[in-house]
């Protein structure tokens, strides 16, 4: 299945670092392009800050699958 790992450049709460490790451990264990990371576009991009356009983004891949329901 999809993995979308979302991740903020300025948090300091959970380093980026973190998600690009984990999507290149993911990868290299055949995931291929089913994980993807998505870089906050918060300025800046911290934990918090994240919080909203994270939802926003959440909102925009779940109304498609809801719609069906």
């Amino acid at each position: 299945v999809p993995v979308r790992l979302y991740h903020g450049r300025d948090d300091v709460t959970v380093p980026y670092g973190s998600s690009v490790s984990t999507l290149q451990a993911m990868r290299a264990q055949g995931a291929g392009d089913l994980v993807t990371l998505v870089d906050c576009p918060a300025v800046p991009s911290s934990h918090i800050g994240c919080v909203p356009p994270f939802l926003n983004y959440m909102l925009g891949q779940l109304a498609p699958v809801a719609q069906g329901l």
